[in-house]
């Protein structure tokens, strides 16, 4: 509070948070723009310093859900598209152990189609079914191939020469 016991003025926020330039001034060429517009893209000591500014903890966490949306965006772009049908591998990331490198067919997604059946060929099914340290999936000896509930979207690796 003021000494007179009025509030003090609060100044006003400038008219766009990365301009640090009043219009028509002299301000330093850009190495990258934005191609929606035409303005200077930001340098990253100007986003941690405007983020270093944010008011509160809700202005962080919708800054940091935007950022956590576009890293999803981007990844996805550069991710193949996984659909049933596909034939695949099971990649080396994945545990247990003896899932690694099985081959097989993708099947039916979850909800959010981050996990899919996966059904494994017949020679994959052979391999797991006589692998000693598999002691989690019980491959009867009549069973040609065997479906596999819940695959990681990450440890699938796409091998039919289809679009991605």
């Amino acid at each position: 509070m003021h000494p007179a016991g009025t509030a003090q003025p609060v100044p006003a926020a400038p008219a766009h948070p990365w301009r640090r330039f009043p219009p028509g001034a002299s301000r330093p060429v850009p190495r990258t723009t934005d191609p929606r517009e035409d303005t200077p893209m930001p340098t990253l000591a100007e986003v941690r310093a405007f983020i270093s500014e944010l008011p509160d903890v809700v202005s962080v966490a919708a800054l940091q859900e935007a950022a956590t949306n576009r890293l999803i965006q981007l990844d996805a772009a550069k991710r193949p598209v996984i659909t049933p049908g596909r034939t695949a591998r099971i990649g080396t990331t994945i545990t247990p152990a003896c899932l690694r490198l099985l081959t097989g067919t993708v099947q039916q997604p979850n909800r959010t189609r981050s996990r899919f059946d996966f059904l494994l060929d017949e020679a994959s099914t052979e391999r797991l079914r006589r692998d000693p340290s598999n002691t989690r999936f019980r491959v009867a000896d009549g069973e040609k191939r065997y479906r596999l509930a819940k695959v990681p979207a990450a440890c699938i690796e796409l091998t039919d020469p289809a679009d991605s």
